[in-house]
């Protein structure tokens, strides 16, 4: 009974989790570093102030001579718990949904020092300059069961990689799939693009040294855009294709070098930036040969109206957002000087403000949500309470001396659990070619010739059409000739005798409009059919010439073959203008 009691009690909290922020909070374990601020402070007694609860979802903070403060999340990670079993319960559901066309982003949120780079990212080797075999990243990957896994101390990141590209590679038969990647840094309200930062020399880690590749930066910022359709963007940041996991994890682990990082009393790699990493994850629908010639079929005939049906093929894109915040800190305890200083006065303002976002959408009386107030809030507009769904890691220490700053954490935590979401799937129709299509993935070494002999017949079919429309033209000019003669033979007779041929000029007018009224209908389906037949071969043509010049292998036979078919769809809007043009002419002289 107790187990029923309680998965039902699950099954609710999963409903009502649906629709607002997951809220997971992550205990990390005792570090020198605690021990290390006790003597400094002058209280070196190693106590406690977390206690998780025994079914994984409360938490409690405990100080001596003080009421207990208990609180209660979706769930909540000991000390002890492994990188597998938080990134299950964090981002597992996330990066499912993403895969579903949703978006979805993953922020980890806390003191200093508390351990969200580790969640994020991992052991501190993943982004050190220390000597790894870029083939396989063997000190991020393990080899189980015949394939590469994540390390055991891998975290969110590698594990959310692998777990997309073993979705693409399940679904490959029947799904065409493309994955970018954009990976970025908030540092002192600047943006910068840590895809094209050059990695910096290794810089010593004792005081207050620090990597600042991304401070000392000369590149302008960036900066923060809104499109209407797919929400805030960071415009001019590299948007670069991959294909693999191996590949992603080293463009993060070249990226993650540039990161600003510094040495503080209270982390030896303290992030002095935030880091926010982007995977579009892009899927088509294949279509069979079948499907695809029974579409042909049907493009190729005029329906009623001029209207035609196109190659229509359901697409849907789902965006993975990956945060990892820079921490709060007091200077008191991390002992921060100077440029460290002035680092750590804009992480606490930038955290404030995304506090003070967070009050405001869990608050009905206030009609206005400050996100411009930073770059961070800005950026994060559509995953605090927009298309977005989201999960937040909110990690603390376990240690008595930050006792006030893990209470003031388990209190955003708490808080952020009342924003509610809307997410939607982003599904649109794709009306591009399957073998061109942008969804395509890596293209296959053997397939450019395949493509152009595809694009070859289509012309040739094209070209058919014209020809045919052309003697359709050449006919309806016949006819249209025909009857412009018998309206001068008819008035003729009008004017000789008025009496007599009154009736079949009626008749012959009436005939002539019917046939005018049939003809112009005739010449506006053609001239529709034909610009639609246009459209498409021009996305067609730019789409395969896109992929020619990515392939170096492409040979000068393949280009010749694109030159001539571009000159054939060419000539298409000359025999338009022509066909428009004696369409007017005729209406003039019938009148």
């Amino acid at each position: 009974d107790n187990n029923r009691c309680l998965g039902r009690e699950n099954e609710r909290r999963d409903d009502a989790s649906a629709s607002r922020i997951k809220v997971v909070v992550r205990v990390r374990p005792m570090i020198p570093e605690d021990t290390e601020l006790g003597k400094r402070i002058g209280d070196d007694q190693k106590l406690l102030c977390t206690r998780v609860h025994p079914d994984g979802i409360g938490l409690s903070i405990v100080r001596p001579f003080y009421d207990d403060r208990e609180f209660s999340f979706d769930r909540t990670h000991g000390p002890f718990d492994s990188q597998d079993d938080a990134y299950e319960t964090i981002a597992a559901d996330i990066v499912d949904d993403v895969l579903q066309g949703f978006n979805g982003t993953v922020m980890a949120y806390g003191q200093t020092g508390t351990g969200k780079t580790y969640s994020t990212f991992g052991s501190a080797r993943f982004w050190e300059n220390s000597a790894y075999d870029k083939d396989t990243h063997r000190d991020i990957l393990a080899m189980s069961e015949g394939r590469q896994t994540p390390h055991q101390e891998s975290g969110i990141i590698p594990r959310a990689v692998r777990h997309i590209f073993d979705f693409i590679d399940n679904n490959r038969s029947h799904t065409q799939f493309q994955v970018t990647i954009s990976f970025i840094q908030i540092y002192m309200e600047t943006i910068t693009d840590l895809l094209t930062e050059s990695a910096p020399s290794p810089t010593a880690t004792n005081g207050n040294s620090s990597n600042v590749a991304g401070g000392a930066s000369t590149k302008p910022g960036l900066h923060i855009r809104e499109d209407p359709k797919t929400g805030v963007f960071v415009s001019g940041a590299t948007q670069q294709i991959v294909s693999s996991q191996v590949e992603v994890l080293q463009l993060i682990r070249e990226a993650a070098r540039s990161r600003a990082t510094s040495s503080t009393a209270m982390n030896k790699t303290s992030s002095r930036s935030h880091v926010i990493l982007q995977l579009l994850v892009e899927q088509r629908s294949l279509v069979s040969e079948a499907e695809q010639a029974q579409a042909n079929k049907e493009n190729s005939n005029v329906c009623a109206g001029g209207k035609q049906r196109g190659d229509a093929v359901k697409a849907k894109r789902g965006l993975l957002t990956i945060v990892d915040l820079a921490g709060s800190e007091r200077l008191s305890k991390s002992g921060s000087e100077g440029l460290r200083m002035e680092e750590a006065k804009k992480i606490n303002k930038s955290i404030s403000a995304l506090g003070n976002c967070v009050a405001a959408l869990t608050d009905p009386n206030v009609a206005h949500i400050p996100f411009r107030d930073s770059k961070l809030t800005r950026f994060l507009t559509d995953s605090l309470g927009g298309n977005t769904k989201t999960c937040l890691c909110a990690c603390v220490g376990p240690s008595a001396l930050n006792y006030d700053e893990t209470y003031s954490t388990l209190l955003f935590a708490t808080r952020a659990m009342a924003v509610k979401i809307h997410p939607v799937v982003n599904e649109f129709v794709d009306f591009r070619p399957n073998p061109l299509s942008v969804l395509n993935g890596p293209v296959p070494k053997d397939s450019s010739k395949a493509w152009t002999a595809e694009l070859a017949m289509k012309n040739a079919q094209l070209e058919s059409e014209a020809d045919h429309l052309r003697a359709e033209i050449a006919k309806l000019k016949q006819e249209l000739t025909a009857g412009s003669d018998v309206g001068s033979t008819v008035q003729t007779r009008v004017d000789s005798d008025d009496d007599s041929n009154q009736h079949v000029d009626s008749s012959s007018g009436s005939s002539w409009q019917a046939k005018e009224r049939e003809l112009v209908s005739k010449f506006t389906n053609i001239i529709h059919h034909m610009q639609l037949e246009i459209a498409k071969q021009n996305a067609t043509i730019a789409s395969l010439q896109t992929q020619l010049r990515e392939k170096p292998s492409c040979n000068v036979e393949t280009d010749l073959v694109v030159d001539r078919i571009l000159d054939g769809v060419l000539s298409v809007p000359r025999v338009k203008e022509r066909l428009a043009e004696r369409l007017r002419n005729a209406v003039n002289n019938s009148n």
